[in-house]
């Protein structure tokens, strides 16, 4: 959140996990029930954050933070699994992962969040899981994944252009 404040997002083995870093001094680890694993967090001010992951059930899920304090847990009906999160500013944030494609295999998806309410799941056309993603402003947004087997070291790595 600021030069001298970070956090740090994972898992415990049975939970997601938030953990404050205040000059470079990790602070007390907090649970976040509802999430077996967080993958991603982003900061867009010193305030608030929202992290990206997994639930128990093998759902996308969704933690808005305060002050380093985990909020109620949402989940992305129809997702696996939500790997990475950027935010804009703090109104505006997307978060990428994949889902279970009808007939077996995987398909990367997009979701927009507006005011910590995720909106409704975008497919994203030849792409089999997306990783990552930034906003550099309000109007776009560049993600990267794999458009091949799940196995991304022989899977094809592919960056697209996300339009708000």
């Amino acid at each position: 959140p600021d030069s001298r404040t970070c956090i740090a997002v994972g898992t415990n083995g049975r939970q997601g996990v938030v953990v404050p870093i205040l000059g470079g001094t990790a602070g007390r680890v907090e649970t976040v029930p509802g999430a077996s694993k967080l993958d991603a967090i982003a900061c867009p001010d010193a305030t608030n954050c929202e992290a990206s992951g997994v639930s128990p059930s093998q759902q996308g899920v969704l933690v808005p933070l305060t002050n380093a304090k985990p909020g109620r847990v949402r989940t992305a009906p129809g997702s696996v699994a939500l790997e990475g999160v950027a935010c804009a500013d703090v109104a505006t944030c997307e978060a990428v992962g994949y889902r279970k494609k009808a007939g077996g295999g995987l398909q990367g998806i997009e979701i927009p969040i507006v005011q910590d309410t995720p909106g409704k799941t975008v497919v994203i056309a030849g792409t089999t899981i997306l990783e990552g993603v930034t906003c550099p402003d309000l109007t776009s947004c560049e993600a990267v994944g794999g458009s091949g087997p799940i196995d991304l070291l022989r899977g094809s790595l592919v960056l697209i252009t996300l339009k708000h």
